[in-house]
């Protein structure tokens, strides 16, 4: 599995299988541009942020209390959630 740092604050990205694209957990953005053709199926519909604002919310106040290891717990929770 690949292994990508975050541009914007150094942390490890995430794969989000559903959309096929890295992202940044603490950042809320997306690593990757939405590709150019209008029939793909995993751009045409990718939210503007991986997660909606509650739930980045409770991520990252959990990030606070919690080893980053947690968050990837946590992480699995929404995604299995989703």
């Amino acid at each position: 599995m690949r292994s990508y740092k975050c541009n914007d604050c150094n942390h490890q990205t995430f794969h989000y299988e559903k959309w096929d694209s890295y992202f940044c957990a603490l950042c809320n953005s997306w690593s990757e541009d939405k590709c150019d053709w209008n029939e793909c199926a995993y751009c045409i519909n990718r939210p503007d942020e991986p997660f909606n604002k509650e739930a980045h919310d409770v991520l990252i106040r959990t990030y606070k209390e919690l080893s980053f290891g947690g968050v990837i717990d946590l992480m699995d929770f929404y995604f299995n959630e989703m």
